[in-house]
């Protein structure tokens, strides 16, 4: 007969191998795609930070006269870290009449969860971003940003409806996010470089970005009805770098400048602590509930950074 002692020790054994083998299973893999398009802050001790945003770029101008003192403009935007966990019990007749044989392939999926969470945050407020404040007051993803809180610079938008996946309507996107101005009329700089989208729009993707030449429809003289098509070149072929992502809402398809600043931010605070056991016989809890406990627990956050960084574009 096995010591129950030795049997606890084995079902640990296992559960923590499970755990560890499904952490490992997802590093790399398309799971795990939200690192190109978010800087991650570690702050040990920081619940709650505040970030400022330049309001707009700095500009020189011919010194004619007395100088001309301008107000130092900055956004905020704070980002506060939440609690997480997860935990599950085993009742210790369980371990005793060796119950736990299915029990250890499942822990892996508690591994999988903590190597998914900072990407499971990150497309979270990416899906909601266009209910979600950022620094300027507006949704992340908005048809009204200002440029410039002056209200002198206008607005610019970073979400679209019905825009759907094309070469065209890429490489007008594409355009769009390099002629942004801040309210200066100072070009911003931006060059989008990842093309991002979800479910259902693989082979429109595809097209865009890869198609040499695309049918285009001719019409007749009058321009009343097509009677032929001719195939013309693409001028999106190769525009952008192309991501899926299996977590986005289907049919949304996004433009990112991530070259240098991140459009998102991902704030850690206590990393995920891997597995946590109370197995120890003297555990009070044990003792008064008759059953082990595994868990994991992290304090962490997901927000935005610069709205001009990344686009929504809803087919």
């Amino acid at each position: 007969m096995i010591p129950f002692a030795d049997k606890l020790n084995q079902v640990n054994l296992g559960f923590h191998t499970a755990f560890l083998t499904g952490v490992e299973s997802i590093k790399g893999g398309i799971d795990l795609v939200w690192e190109f398009k978010t800087s991650q802050v570690s702050m040990p001790g920081t619940l709650e930070t505040v970030m400022g945003f330049l309001n707009e770029m700095p500009l020189f101008r011919e010194w004619v006269g007395e100088r001309r003192a301008m107000p130092l403009s900055v956004g905020m935007h704070s980002i506060k870290v939440k609690p997480y966990e997860w935990t599950v019990k085993v009742d210790r007749d369980d371990i005793k009449f060796d119950k736990c044989g299915l029990l250890a392939p499942a822990m892996g999926a508690y591994g999988v969860a903590q190597a998914r969470l900072p990407s499971d945050l990150i497309n979270d407020f990416q899906n909601n971003g266009h209910t979600l404040k950022c620094f300027d007051g507006q949704n992340f993803y908005d048809a009204s940003h200002p440029r410039g809180f002056s209200g002198k610079g206008g607005t610019y938008q970073n979400r679209f409806t019905t825009k759907d996946l094309t070469p065209d309507n890429l490489w007008a996107q594409y355009e769009y996010m390099t002629q942004l101005v801040d309210s200066n009329g100072k070009r911003l700089g931006i060059r989008p470089n990842i093309l991002e989208y979800g479910p259902g729009l693989g082979q429109k993707a595809r097209v865009a970005l890869s198609a040499e030449f695309i049918a285009q429809a001719q019409k007749n003289v009058a321009g009343t009805e097509n009677v032929g098509a001719a195939g013309v070149s693409n001028t999106a072929l190769g525009l952008v770098q192309p991501q899926y992502n299996p977590d986005l809402t289907t049919g949304v398809w996004y433009l990112h400048d991530t070259r240098l600043m991140k459009p998102f931010l991902y704030m850690i605070e206590t990393a995920p602590s891997g597995l946590v056991t109370r197995t120890n016989l003297d555990d009070p809890h044990v003792w008064q509930h008759k059953e082990f406990l595994w868990g994991g627990e992290a304090y962490v956050g997901a927000t935005c950074t610069m709205p001009m960084l990344s686009q929504r574009n809803e087919v």
